[in-house]
């Protein structure tokens, strides 16, 4: 067990962050999240998208960290149609 000094209810969603104004939504998570959801809308199951996005390093990136989440999208489509199409599984619609 990790000890901190937060308080329970003190650590913000995903996809949100707290500041002065309360809980209010991180930009750079909300990309994540939408990334997450286009990836899913495309055909891509949960399991590839738990293995795509430590492969690509997503949970890793940072605002700071410029990045084209469209290219970052094709790239793991790209990815899983090639695993689908080695399986001898349904392709997923690419739909960029």
């Amino acid at each position: 067990m990790k000890y901190t000094n937060k308080q329970p209810g003190e650590y913000a969603p995903y996809g949100y962050k707290h500041t002065a104004e309360g809980l209010v939504p991180d930009p750079y998570q909300a990309k994540v999240i939408r990334l997450m959801f286009d990836l899913a809308a495309a055909g891509v199951t949960s399991d590839e998208i738990e293995y795509l996005l430590p492969r690509f390093k997503v949970p890793k990136l940072t605002e700071e960290r410029k990045i084209d989440f469209e290219q970052l999208k094709a790239e793991m489509l790209e990815l899983v149609q090639e695993w689908r199409l080695e399986l001898g599984a349904a392709p997923i619609e690419m739909k960029l």
